[in-house]
């Protein structure tokens, strides 16, 4: 008898567990074995939507006290989560929204191929779900605030003002004017090399941080003596101004590229060296050709991260490397080996003779990723000078500007195949020294700059 019990309990098993293979599948939220990466201590999701790919979105189920709780797109570009999804709230009805990701829109698969846990899934949609109280809150107020008007009606209701102790505010003496600046995995900020503007006329106390590493770490009670900054007793192995620094992938190391030795120096370099997070230490550092290529002091190269690995060697970074007018793509493996994989010389920019993205000249972003694009990568550069026109001491803002915005699509297959172009478009003016910035709903703002 008791075994023609212990029959039937096994059969309704087995036929509940035939029901959940074959039923419809229940939404559901991956949360396992994934990095810490929202701020105090906040629930998150991470999501990987591209096969192959080392780049993931993070939801957090809050954020700092700024109206935006939405997914992010982690790329690498300077450590940036760049937002991709609107604001919480609707602002027509005032309505809080929170973004899930909803997984009964397919099957998501978890996988180990990188250091990071992930799910993947080639396309994904977004579902609301019931707002956290942090979320309601931001929410709610920035539903209440007033709406734009003139100027002249927006009065100043709340101002905020930053101050340090002596002992924090000392540390500042390791000058780093032009420094790099990236986010870690973790959320700390990290920043290499800097020097002083000035022209090394250093106050008494004050040395130059061109060698220098430094790291922030948001206070939070139980940590730096409630946060701040420290000065790590490592540095970088070259001396770097205006470095450009990218977090790879893997969420421990930072690429360090370009510079030069001193703000009073002219002298490029033309090499990127590997920091890690783990040891606080500049662990390899290498010359790269297309480094030495590059025109001028290379000042704040750009340097992104793109949304995928290589197929034939697992684990391989792609980098997009580009200065003034010419650029690449490097790639690095996960023992830190670069190789060029693909070249963007000069003769394929279609605006001979002006520069365009780098620290004195123009500005560039990833566009957004989108699945009705395939989520390719694609970058696009607005802006920057006439480099012809430039005489000797004659700054870059007092020469022409470069009146076009340039994009080149950057995804898997256009690299692979080695189809990379330039397309262009006339800016209603011309901006050199200008920012752009890539806003949730995917559309740019470029803004400031010199004419």
């Amino acid at each position: 008898m008791v075994s023609f019990f212990l029959l039937l309990l096994l059969l309704a098993l087995l036929m509940q567990q035939a029901a959940a293979q074959h039923g419809n599948p229940s939404p559901k939220i991956v949360i396992d074995n994934l990095p810490t990466v929202c701020p105090g201590g906040l629930g998150y999701t991470q999501v990987q939507v591209v096969t192959d790919s080392t780049s993931y979105y993070v939801c957090c189920g809050g954020d700092t006290p700024v109206v935006r709780k939405t997914c992010r797109y982690f790329t690498g570009e300077t450590g940036q989560y760049q937002p991709l999804l609107p604001a919480p709230y609707d602002p027509a009805t005032g309505a809080c929204i929170n973004r899930r990701v909803n997984a009964s829109a397919g099957s998501f698969h978890a996988r180990q191929s990188s250091t990071l846990g992930s799910v993947e899934r080639m396309r994904f949609t977004m579902a609301r779900s019931v707002a956290t109280d942090e979320a309601k809150r931001t929410c709610e107020a920035a539903a209440a605030a007033d709406k734009e008007g003139p100027a002249s009606r927006q009065p100043i209701k709340a101002a905020y003002v930053v101050t340090a102790p002596p002992e924090v505010a000392g540390e500042w003496r390791l000058v780093n004017n032009s420094r790099g600046n990236s986010h870690l995995s973790d959320g700390r900020v990290f920043m290499a090399g800097g020097d002083d503007f000035a022209g090394d006329r250093f106050p008494p106390g004050y040395t130059n941080g061109l060698r220098g590493m430094r790291l922030y770490q948001k206070p939070t009670p139980g940590t730096w003596d409630q946060g701040g900054w420290k000065i790590l007793s490592n540095q970088i192995r070259e001396p770097r101004w205006y470095p450009t620094q990218t977090l790879l992938p893997d969420g421990v190391h930072t690429v360090i590229t370009g510079g030069t030795v001193s703000m009073n120096v002219s002298t490029p370099v033309p090499s990127a060296e590997i920091f890690s997070s783990r040891s606080f230490s500049s662990v390899k550092i290498d010359t790269l050709p297309l480094l030495q290529r590059f025109r001028g002091m290379i000042l704040y190269p750009l340097v992104y991260v793109l949304p995928y690995t290589s197929s034939v060697t697992p684990g391989t970074t792609h980098l997009f490397m580009f200065n003034c007018d010419n650029g690449g793509v490097m790639r690095l493996t996960s023992n830190n080996s670069w190789s060029q994989y693909r070249d963007i010389p000069p003769g394929l920019w279609p605006t001979p003779n002006f520069c365009g993205a780098m620290s004195m000249a123009g500005t560039a972003t990833l566009l957004m990723l989108e699945p009705e694009n395939g989520y390719a990568a694609e970058v696009v550069m607005f802006g920057g000078f006439d480099r012809t026109r430039k005489g000797n001491g004659q700054c870059e803002c007092d020469v022409p500007t470069n009146g076009f915005a340039h994009r080149m699509r950057l995804d898997k297959r256009s690299v692979d195949d080695n189809r990379l172009s330039w397309a262009r478009e006339a800016m209603p003016y011309g901006r050199n020294m200008n920012d752009a910035v890539l806003l949730p709903n995917g559309q740019i703002t470029s803004s400031t700059a010199q004419r």
